[in-house]
């Protein structure tokens, strides 16, 4: 257990285990670093259970927002190749799925890769997302030149245009100012709390499985044997239920008697500072502790506002990260002829914005200073013809053509 323990005395295959097991040399050329995945699993996504919920939360929220493809302000064509392939990604993932693993990755590992593979004509047909510790940069001269996949053993390699950086696989990463090849990641970054969280996890647990007995100590009467301490330890262990990685009694001779050492239940749980440092994980993720029903330093008069702000601090940025890396790849799948795509977010249809969209929108269509087409660009709408004018109700006047009295 531990992303980052730190113990005394280790040694350097120790510490490579123990202070820094989930980071290890990985590529080459800048000699860059890549995390032990099935470490990071293992110690936040399955053992922690508010490191878990912030990553399933961000990734659950980001794949919810929709993105729609659009040239001009106006929707794609449904029979375009890019709105085929969203539309069908692959055999087992729709868009919202795949971009759900790739947050996973990101949230995980600071990195996620995407391949596309291509059919008759070199026509995009399919994505497919992999785990980011199977994909490995090939540098030379201070360059990435290609990447390798290695899946089951078997390697493939995917070159990279040395002028556009065009290639077959899409890497997306949490900037890194530390390494030009990997991104950063937030797990890591609360990997001190997580280790903290799952240690008095633990700690509370033994606890309750050794029948909540505090340490204490047990004076029997008369001189004991070489083996006598052993033997009554064990027995009175087997008496009340303490196992071996309990807190341990001491026997003494002389008497028969029992006293503990003078700790209560509230001593030795970590129900408090379970909280202080459950704050400290949210915080790592950019999740509002409220949303978990923790006090929060932030002051959210209801659980809507939390929710706005999560939406407006954390996923809105991680959408935009995944909006601008994929709308930039999937324009070099197109024709060079062809104009520019947008992937648009439709924020407007998310359940959680909806009415401060709502509330928006009333404002736009009040205002008697604006024509209609600069309110549906405020609103993401294209325009309309003849939506250049500035419509008033008809009981306003126009400055200057007010009747003279």
């Amino acid at each position: 257990m531990g992303l980052f323990r730190r113990k005394k005395q280790d040694s350097p295959e120790q510490k490579q285990s123990s202070l820094s097991g989930a980071v290890m040399s990985f590529l080459s050329g800048w000699g860059t670093r890549s995390l032990d995945r099935d470490k990071l699993v293992r110690e936040a996504f399955d053992s922690n259970p508010i490191a878990r919920w912030c990553i399933d939360r961000i990734s659950g929220s980001v794949a919810g927002v929709p993105l729609q493809l659009q040239r001009d302000g106006e929707p794609l064509s449904d029979n375009h190749p890019l709105s085929r392939l969203l539309e069908y990604v692959n055999p087992e993932d729709d868009l919202r799925s795949l971009i759900y693993k790739l947050m996973i990755s990101l949230l995980l590992t600071g990195d996620a890769f995407v391949e596309v593979v291509r059919g008759t004509g070199s026509q995009p047909i399919e994505l497919w997302a992999y785990q980011p510790d199977s994909y490995r940069y090939i540098v030379k001269s201070g360059q990435k030149t290609s990447v390798e996949l290695v899946i089951n053993g078997q390697t493939r390699q995917f070159t990279i245009d040395p002028i556009t950086g065009q290639s077959d696989i899409l890497h997306i990463r949490v900037h890194n100012p530390s390494d030009p090849l990997s991104g950063s990641s937030p797990t890591v970054a609360a990997g001190g709390a997580i280790d903290q969280y799952n240690a008095m996890q633990a700690w509370n647990y033994n606890v309750i499985d050794n029948g909540v007995l505090l340490a204490g100590l047990l004076k029997v009467d008369g001189i004991l044997g070489p083996n006598d301490a052993d033997k009554y330890r064990e027995a009175f262990g087997a008496a009340f239920g303490r196992q071996s990685q309990g807190p341990r009694v001491a026997v003494l001779g002389e008497s028969v008697d029992y006293k503990d050492f003078g700790r209560s239940l509230e001593d030795i749980v970590f129900d408090d500072t379970l909280e202080r440092v459950a704050r400290h994980i949210c915080v790592a993720y950019g999740v509002p502790a409220y949303l978990l029903g923790l006090k929060d330093g932030a002051t959210f008069t209801n659980m809507q506002e939390a929710r706005e702000y999560f939406y407006d601090s954390t996923v809105t940025p991680y959408v935009e990260l995944i909006q601008s890396h994929l709308e930039s790849w999937l324009n070099t799948m197109t024709r060079r002829t062809e104009r520019q795509i947008d992937l648009v977010p439709q924020y407007h249809l998310v359940p959680v914005l909806a009415e401060r969209a709502r509330k928006r929108w009333e404002s736009l269509d009040k205002a008697t200073f604006m024509s209609v087409n600069e309110k549906r660009a405020i609103a993401g709408l294209p325009p309309i013809d003849g939506g250049d004018v500035v419509v008033q109700p008809p009981n306003m006047i126009p400055v200057g053509e007010a009747p003279q009295s």
